[in-house]
């Protein structure tokens, strides 16, 4: 086989679940092969969603983004194009984007932890691992993922206002998100923004600060 032929073989295993996003990227990061490749599929689609994913975007970010929802499902929906767009009969699995997507559905606007790896992570293992066996439907797991989110991110009397286009900060203390007490008011001229959390059991504060640029 070429070398062309084995990237696509490790490709395809990749799309169909035979292989995990971290070996895959792994793979991704040494293999020259692959990423011509997927560069070369991410020059085809300018101004299309693929194009965010290029592969030289994410091969920038390396391990850190790799190990978020977002990031695998971007690698998975960049590969997977690739066949879908030449018709070839290839099973693929939608694990990641299907991920993904009920991950951003059951955050409200006021969390959406999506690249806040300490966030992500306890929704993961607290939420999207957890779903019930008695919920059988989408809209029953999406429903019932908006309340276990709720139940563990809490706040006072209102959410937080995150700065725009910074990402939330929620902090996770002891393997638990703290609750949300109030944030600094943004006065004229004012460039941080000052979030004060504490945790239910010990009352103990802690700020999370947002600067403006």
């Amino acid at each position: 086989m070429t070398k062309k032929e084995i990237a696509i073989e490790k490709m395809k295993a990749f799309v169909t679940g035979q292989i995990t996003i971290e070996n895959f990227w792994e793979e991704v990061s040494t293999n020259k092969a692959i990423q011509e490749i997927l560069v070369a599929e991410g020059k085809e689609s300018r101004g299309s969603p693929l194009h965010m994913a290029s592969i030289e975007s994410l091969l920038k970010f390396k391990g850190d983004f790799i190990k978020t929802l977002n990031g695998a499902a971007a690698v998975s929906f960049l590969v997977a194009h690739y066949f879908v767009s030449r018709g070839e009969s290839v099973q693929i699995d939608p694990i990641h984007n299907r991920r993904y997507r009920f991950f951003m559905e059951i955050q409200p606007e006021w969390i959406v932890v999506d690249g806040d790896l300490d966030g992500e992570n306890f929704i993961i293992e607290n939420v999207l691992k957890k779903v019930p066996s008695h919920v059988k439907t989408h809209k029953q797991a999406v429903k019932w993922g908006k309340e276990e989110v709720l139940r563990h991110f809490r706040y006072d009397k209102v959410p937080p206002r995150w700065i725009y286009l910074k990402p939330p900060q929620w902090p996770i203390v002891n393997g638990k998100p703290l609750v949300f007490k109030r944030q600094s008011e943004l006065a004229s001229g004012a460039t941080v923004v000052h979030f004060y959390f504490y945790c239910p059991d010990t009352g103990k504060e802690t700020v999370v600060t947002q600067t403006i640029n």
